[in-house]
């Protein structure tokens, strides 16, 4: 086990140094010598426009608001009674735990710990994690799937501009479409998936439809998960355009919306050190922006998340765990 995770963490660094590394001689080849790259980064750099910088980083703590609630939403489902002071709390101590260790994975130990400690039990706080993973990546879906229907309005022909990606979204919405419906719809499914789909994929979601199970018997408080996911979402792409704007770049916000998502889902996927090289690739091939921005956009990101994680591992130093929460029995 403690091999597996050196091996991943290997890998990780590899991709992204290989990445950045990467882009870096685009750039040197592209301007001519790595030293005009460089100053052509340094001018883009430089021309920051703080006004749309600091809105950029203040969506960080909407952003946190908005996972704290639907936190507190799915932990009622299971009748716990959780703080939102507290939940905010920890969501920004998994900040620093995310942007100071090589992965996304210790943010979500940290809250997989606290929700035990809440909820009293290692598994109900583990579904929890899994709910807010799948609620997330539906709301990733529903965002880019209306972006893309609005552009095909707009254009003329009615056509996308980009099929494969609108195809991986439709395929992204079906699944996860299927673990949300009735347990017995959704086994019967992925039954027949079980054919065509790679088993890491189905272990996903056979893990998904269980963790879904307990919640079927309270729709209110999934439906209210998922559009709070969709918000969070948006709100990490109205994020990025900021940071795009803030770097003197003025993409078309509905065909923004419509590749952001894609964005932010190699983000979670993509196995490197904290999405670095990730970002500057996205943004260069995806966005179709100048290298130099491409990377000011990875600076800037990495730059906000780094103090967020400050932040946050001054929470971790000085907060103090209580009890568990009262929890109430529920009726259907």
């Amino acid at each position: 086990m403690l091999k597996k995770k050196w091996i991943m963490l290997f890998l990780r660094i590899s991709v992204s140094v290989l990445i950045i590394g990467y882009s870096v001689k685009l750039m040197a080849d592209k301007y001519g010598s790595l030293g005009e790259g460089f100053d052509h980064f340094i001018s883009v750099f430089s021309g920051v426009l703080i006004l749309w910088v600091l809105p950029a980083f203040l969506l960080h703590f909407v952003g946190m608001g908005l996972m704290s609630l639907r936190w507190k939403i799915l932990l009622s489902a299971q009748g716990v009674v959780a703080g939102y002071g507290e939940l905010y709390s920890i969501n920004l101590m998994a900040a620093f735990f995310n942007n100071f260790l090589p992965s996304t994975i210790g943010g979500d130990m940290v809250k997989a710990l606290e929700s035990k400690r809440i909820v009293g039990d290692h598994t109900r706080s583990v579904m929890v994690i899994i709910i807010e993973r799948l609620t997330g990546l539906f709301g990733l879906a529903f965002i880019a799937l209306t972006a893309f229907m609005i552009k095909g309005v707009q254009t003329e022909g009615g056509e996308s501009s980009n099929p494969i990606l609108f195809a991986v979204i439709i395929t992204i919405t079906i699944l996860i479409l299927i673990l949300l419906s009735h347990p017995g719809i959704s086994a019967w499914i992925i039954k027949i998936f079980s054919r065509f789909l790679p088993g890491k994929i189905l272990t996903i979601l056979d893990r998904g439809a269980s963790a879904l199970t307990i919640y079927y018997d309270y729709p209110r408080q999934l439906v209210t998960a998922i559009l709070i996911s969709i918000l969070f979402q948006f709100n990490m792409v109205v994020y990025y355009y900021f940071i795009s704007r803030a770097l003197g770049m003025d993409p078309g916000f509905i065909d923004f919306m419509s590749k952001a998502p894609m964005l932010i889902f190699l983000l979670m996927t993509v196995p490197s050190v904290n999405g670095i090289g990730v970002r500057t690739a996205v943004f260069r091939s995806l966005m179709k922006f100048p290298m130099p921005v491409s990377l000011a956009v990875e600076v800037i990101d990495i730059g906000m998340r780094l103090v967020l994680g400050l932040i946050g591992g001054s929470f971790f130093l000085f907060y103090k765990r209580g009890g568990h929460p009262e929890e109430k029995s529920k009726g259907k």
